[in-house]
């Protein structure tokens, strides 16, 4: 079975505050990051007292944008790695045998 990591979320954020985009790449969506370095290269290119505000704009979205990304990516860990139980509706293992709540053998 395929080990899924879950992706951390601050470090995805910091990522695109460093460098635009590569938040994006680290969290698996590589062509939604191309885009952003392009946005932000694209918005240096422009005009000099434009690059602060839309720099700020810029990053405060895809902060936004990366807190949405991870809880959805904590999500898709979940349902791989874990399963409910019949009888009480927790969340155990997927390997487990036994449930740990209400002891219902699977």
């Amino acid at each position: 079975m395929k080990q899924v990591k879950e992706k951390s979320i601050g470090l995805a954020i910091a990522l695109n505050l460093l460098l635009p985009g590569v938040g994006y790449m680290y969290m698996g969506k590589v062509i939604v990051g191309i885009g952003a370095l392009l946005l932000v290269l694209g918005t240096f290119a422009a005009r000099a007292d434009y690059v602060l505000p839309a720099w700020i704009g810029i990053n405060l979205i895809m902060a936004i944008d990366m807190l949405l990304l991870g809880k959805k990516n904590q999500k898709d860990v979940a349902s791989k790695t874990l399963k409910k139980c019949p009888r009480c509706a927790e969340m155990v293992q997927k390997e487990a045998a036994v449930c740990r709540y209400c002891n219902t053998i699977f």
